[in-house]
């Protein structure tokens, strides 16, 4: 997606997020001490291949929103997933066959970008359980449009194309329809783009700078504000809690999982080795609870959870044995978390030649019954 394709390199001051600091609420966060893993499945009807999902959200339904292709025909066909229905495809938007869901909000309104392979064409699109699918209006003077976030308030993030100048802009749709160009730094090149929202209505994404990409948070009364100093670094921030907590990552030589908060400012969070090495933040829920990925000594990154109690937590460490899934699959990334600490993550099968798998995880309570 455009709004989150940048590239460069350099640092701001920043430091290490200790193993026990601060991250969010102070009491009722679920710290599981194991879970149950369950496989999404695969969306009926599709033909025979080696099978590529994303999931990147969850709701507080417990409900996933992804997209899945096949080697045999990589048309991305987005799905909504629960453990009661199982997997459902989205249809298809006239004129634009791949389908990226990005968020779903917790009454099952689903929001992404649909593309065209041919021309290259991206267009927003809504998803609504009564209506279906249809193409979501954003435009800033352009056609092309990304739909990144929703909210409670039926708020929708994301970026359009401005004017002739074919540039991305960050916007705010209201749930009326109004469209809010909500600019760029005035130092950049007039590019930015929105990544998330949250249900205060304050925005994060990345506007363009001289020679990088500037992560920002922004609001009403705000404006635009940047969550570094400006500098040649690349701060590509995914997603906000309702406490105006921003995770996600930045790069220079190497690309480092970060959380900000306007008291402590941009802050790296611990590595699984303890080196800087590899690792993104890709989501973190209302009790300051984070999911993303961090290097292992060896071989891919391994999906990782990072808590105020706990630090850093290899997932693949933390599948219940009692789960039938447990030796036979590696997370590779934990893409988003709720309030009831549910996760979604891609992994694959390690006696499978399918390479990419969409996964959700669910604490498994002290003494109760075994995974199913």
């Amino acid at each position: 997606m455009l709004h989150r394709m940048f590239l460069a390199a350099l640092s701001v001051s920043v430091v290490l997020l200790p193993a026990s600091g601060h991250a969010g609420a102070d009491k009722g966060p679920i710290e599981a001490a194991s879970y149950c893993v369950y496989d999404l499945g695969r969306l009926p009807g599709l033909p025979a291949g080696e099978t590529y999902q994303g999931a990147p959200a969850i709701n507080e339904r417990d409900e996933i929103v992804g997209w899945q292709a096949v080697s045999t025909d990589l048309t991305n066909h987005g799905f909504i997933w629960s453990r009661r229905t199982g997997m459902r495809d989205l249809g298809v938007l006239p004129g634009h066959e791949n389908l990226n869901p990005a968020d779903i909000s917790d009454d099952r309104i689903i929001v992404g970008n649909a593309s065209n392979s041919d021309s290259g064409e991206d267009v927003a699109f809504v998803w609504t359980p009564s209506a279906g699918i249809r193409q979501l209006h954003v435009s800033l003077g352009g056609i092309e449009a990304f739909a990144s976030g929703i909210n409670r308030r039926g708020q929708i993030a994301g970026s359009s194309e401005f004017g002739p100048t074919h540039q991305q802009r960050a916007f705010l749709r209201e749930k009326n329809g109004e469209v809010m160009d909500l600019g760029a730094f005035a130092d950049g090149d007039g590019s930015s783009g929105a990544s998330d929202i949250n249900d205060r209505g304050q925005v994060i994404g990345t506007s363009t700078g001289p020679i990088t990409a500037e992560g920002f948070i922004w609001d009403k009364r705000h404006g635009m504000r940047r969550l570094a100093p400006s500098s040649s670094l690349v701060i590509l921030p995914t997603r906000i809690n309702n406490h105006g907590e921003v995770v996600g990552e930045t790069v220079a030589d190497q690309t480092r999982a970060f959380k900000w908060t306007r008291r402590d400012g941009l802050q790296y969070l611990p590595t699984l080795t303890g080196e800087i090495t590899y690792s993104t933040a890709t989501g973190i829920n209302d009790w300051g609870t984070i999911v993303g990925a961090s290097s292992i000594a060896d071989g891919p990154p391994h999906a990782v959870i990072w808590s105020r109690r706990s630090g850093i937590r290899d997932l693949n460490d933390l599948i219940d044995s009692s789960s039938p899934l447990a030796s036979r699959i590696v997370l590779v990334i934990a893409s988003a978390i709720n309030d009831r600490s549910r996760i979604a993550a891609i992994g694959y099968y390690t006696d499978s030649q399918d390479p990419q798998r969409a996964f959700m995880l669910e604490p498994r309570k002290p003494g109760g019954p075994p995974c199913e």
